[in-house]
Order: C-alpha cells, then sequence, then structure tokens
C-alpha cells in the first residue's frame, strides 16, 4: 500500500480544485467525471515519484480537467502499460496472473492506441479460433475498444465458462474487420514443454515465465540430457513474457559472465544485472523468436544474441523494453506504473522496435479461415520452416562447422 510523507497530494488536489473553477466546470453536476477525484491527488504524487520520464504536475492536472477520470490523465504519458485499476479491475488482474482463470487464452498489449493480439496460449480457445499476434482487437461484443485500457479490454474477454464472446478484429493492411466467436474455458497456463528430436537434439519450449519455470526448465535439461541431448532448441514464439526475475533466473543459467540487463529508472539511474559463474547449460544453443516474443522472452533472447552465446532463428520480436511496477492503493484499487525501461545486455533499447534475429526464416501463411481445430492435420501439410532451419544450424554447431558460444559471425550460419 503507498504511503504519503509529502503535502504533495495536498497541493495537487487544492490545484485542482482552482483549475476546475477557473475553467467554470461544474464538475460536480457531470455524471461519472471527476468520480475518481479522490484518488487523483496519490496517483499525481506516485507518477512523479516513480514514472521513468514524469511529466510536470501542470501537465497531469491540465489533463485531468480535460478528460475527467485519472486514466485519460495518464494518456498524457503516451505509456499503454500505466493505468489505474478501480477494485474490481485489480482483483480481475490477481486472477488472470495466477496462472488459473477462465476466458480465452490471449495475451493483449497496446500499439499506437489500438488494443493487439500479443500471442495466443496454444490449445486454449482464442487460439483454437485463430486469433493470431497482431491481430487488431477493435471491439469485444460490440463494444469497442477505443480509448479502454489493457486491464479494462481483458475484463470483457474474461467470464465463465462456456459463454461465448464475440471478438472483432482487423488483420493486414486492408482495414477489413472479422468477427471472432469464441467459447470460453477455463484457462491453465503452461510453461514449459520439451521432447528429443534426432541426432541429439533437445527441443524446449519455453510458454511463459511463471515463478517456477526455471524449475520446469531445469527438469527438462536434465531429462533430456539423460536422453542423450548435445544441445538444444529454445522455442520462445509466441512466448508473451511475464516475471521480470524468472527471466534473469533463466538466463543465468545459459551466460558464464558478463551483464545479463540493464535498467534504467529515471534520471537515468542505471542497475545492471550480471551473470554468475556457474552457468549450468553449456551446450550450444539456438533460440526460436517471432512477434508473439515479448517483454522477460526478449529479455532472455536479447542477452543470449549479445553474449554470443546463441544464433537467434525466426522474426523480429515484439519490442516490450518496459519495466512495469503495481502500486496497491488504500481503497483496494491500484496503478500500475513504469518505473523503468530495460536495454539488453549489449545496450540496445528493443521497445517498439523488436529484436532482429540473426537468421530471419519466415512461416508459411496458413489461410485465414483455417483454424487449429484439425492441428494435427495442419502440423503433417505444412512445415516448420524456422524449426527446421533452426536444428540445421544446431548440427552445424554442434559438430564444430560454426560456433555460436565463442560469438562467431552469426551470418556464417545462414
Amino acid at each position: 500500500m503507498y504511503k504519503l510523507n509529502r503535502r504533495k497530494p495536498l497541493i495537487a488536489g487544492i490545484l485542482l480544485v482552482f483549475l476546475l473553477l477557473a475553467a467554470g466546470i461544474g464538475w460536480a453536476m457531470e455524471t461519472g467525471r471527476y468520480s475518481d477525484l479522490g484518488q487523483m491527488p496519490i496517483i499525481v504524487t506516485i507518477v512523479k515519484n516513480e514514472y521513468v520520464d514524469p511529466p510536470s504536475t501542470l501537465q497531469l492536472l491540465s489533463a485531468y480537467v480535460k478528460t475527467g477520470n485519472v486514466n485519460g490523465m495518464l494518456k498524457v504519458l503516451g505509456d499503454p502499460y500505466t493505468y489505474y485499476m478501480d477494485p474490481e479491475t485489480y482483483e480481475e488482474m490477481h486472477t488472470t496472473t495466477s496462472g488459473s482463470y477462465e476466458g480465452i487464452g490471449v495475451i493483449i498489449g497496446l500499439r499506437d492506441d489500438k488494443i493487439i493480439v500479443v500471442a495466443p496460449f496454444e490449445g486454449t480457445p482464442g487460439d483454437k479460433a485463430g486469433l493470431k499476434p497482431e491481430d487488431v482487437i477493435v471491439a469485444v461484443d460490440g463494444n469497442s475498444t477505443e480509448g479502454m485500457t489493457l486491464q479494462q479490454t481483458v475484463n470483457l474477454i474474461k467470464g465463465s465458462r462456456g459463454t461465448a464472446v464475440t471478438i472483432t478484429i482487423e488483420r493486414g493492411q486492408d482495414g477489413v474487420q472479422k468477427d471472432i466467436n469464441i467459447i470460453r474455458d477455463g484457462i491453465k497456463i503452461p510453461s514449459v514443454d520439451s521432447v528429443l528430436l534426432e541426432d541429439g537434439i533437445g527441443y524446449i519450449r519455453l510458454i511463459t515465465f511463471s515463478e517456477d519455470t526455471d524449475i520446469e526448465l531445469d527438469k527438462a535439461v536434465n531429462k533430456l540430457r539423460q536422453e542423450g541431448a548435445k544441445g538444444f532448441v529454445l522455442d520462445l514464439r509466441l512466448n508473451p513474457g511475464g516475471l521480470l526475475s524468472t527471466a534473469l533466473r533463466i538466463t543465468d543459467k545459459f551466460i558464464k559472465d558478463g551483464p545479463i540487463l540493464h535498467v534504467v529508472y529515471k534520471n537515468d539511474e542505471k542497475q545492471t544485472f550480471w551473470a554468475s559463474p556457474w552457468s549450468n547449460v553449456n551446450e550450444p544453443v539456438v533460440v526460436l523468436v517471432d512477434k508473439g516474443s515479448a517483454s522477460a522472452s526478449e529479455i532472455l533472447s536479447g542477452a543470449l544474441q549479445d553474449s554470443g552465446r546463441a544464433i537467434l532463428v525466426g522474426t523480429r520480436t515484439f519490442g516490450k523494453g518496459k519495466v512495469q511496477s503495481v502500486v496497491p492503493l488504500h481503497d483496494g484499487s491500484a496503478l500500475s506504473v513504469t518505473v523503468a525501461k530495460y536495454l539488453t545486455a549489449g545496450g540496445r533499447d528493443i521497445n517498439d522496435k523488436g529484436i532482429e534475429p540473426d537468421v530471419v526464416v519466415e512461416l508459411p501463411e496458413l489461410n485465414d479461415d483455417t483454424t487449429t481445430s484439425g492441428e494435427d492435420e495442419i502440423q503433417e501439410s505444412i512445415e516448420d520452416t524456422q524449426l527446421l532451419k533452426a536444428i540445421e544450424i544446431l548440427k552445424r554447431t554442434m559438430s564444430g562447422e560454426i560456433n555460436a558460444i565463442e560469438g562467431l559471425a552469426l551470418k556464417k550460419a545462414s
């Protein structure tokens, strides 16, 4: 719970009242406007104290007067990851991040003021219905998402198992909208999947970065080693991220020395996280990424690429390079606030840019009307060209033809 030791909230509140009166706004008589006035001063204080690049107090208060609500005020930041949650919305967020909930099983983000699909979790209703990364969600059950926060959109999409929801999307550049009807179900977010492939290649898919993903990864690595694995394909495709702490622990397993990540706070204060000297995965590694690889996935893949520890194969990643903190407030509400940005191990700012893989490989396009309800048949008829390329490169690395661990020019792998 956020505690204040300063008089800034009181001063901000008095200034707001002055601005309202000066603007001649009868805010007390306008239904729904300024209903969160009581929370506004403390939120202004949190933003001023914690936000990575805080605006002036006057900018915030002017935005509040103009929009009539806290989330409207926060739009002045131009940051979709900083937003206010009322008590009900905050409780819903807890349910979603617990790893088990009822809904359709997709992670959404915000880019250019549009709600987009970052990635659907495999096998969930959203995945089976055909939602794809970068689909723009323009409406949920006929309710326009324009001006909504991420959490407000999540709350519309979620619902009880067996109930229906209609997601209206735009896909591609033609602007044509399409309704996708989805039946909600119980969602249990998995974490790690693995299998031994041909020629001693261990395939490990990280699906999300949850609290215990590093422990599950250890188990997968040890099991594959016992089965004869001599190198690993690490699949981060459609992995929307998760916990920063988990990303750091997992990255540390692969890198013996040097930086993992640089976190830059306000006033350019920098904190660098360094690898420990006792990494326990020393085998050759090739990493698969795509436009659904975000946040924690980009921390891991960026560090492995920058250090020369692994070759990246696939397509450009999503590009989320900001760090958030959730600040609970006294009435059960909360503020998600961006407290820092991060740079990859090599000092790259990948926010809104993503990470370009060393070897770019596109997947064959599925027809828009094709869903994964017949997943086995689709997999038999459509080759995973990215995985095939990763296997080819890993074999060459294992044979000594190329050496990603020593950081040789990655273009030699193509």
